[in-house]
């Protein structure tokens, strides 16, 4: 099904069912894509309410390799205000 197709920059997880079935085979594991920014904005004088400060906090869980073992696949989420 997807032999042939080329090949792609992607996360992991998203081919983890095929590169547990070898279906698909990483390549240039070496390599890794520079470190990235992300930037959790609120509107400056209001308290943050709980559901997005909830929200902020598993995204930069998920992302930021707490869950996962993989060192290359950091990711620094900072909060502001505007």
């Amino acid at each position: 099904m997807l032999s042939g197709l080329g090949l792609a920059i992607a996360s992991e997880w998203m081919f983890a069912p095929e590169l547990k079935s070898c279906t698909v085979q990483p390549v240039l594991t070496e390599w890794a894509l520079p470190p990235l920014d992300l930037w959790a904005v609120f509107p400056a004088g209001r308290q943050v309410n709980a559901k997005a400060r909830a929200f902020t906090s598993f995204i930069e869980k998920q992302i930021s390799g707490d869950n996962n073992d993989d060192a290359n696949n950091r990711v620094a989420v900072r909060m502001s205000s505007v």
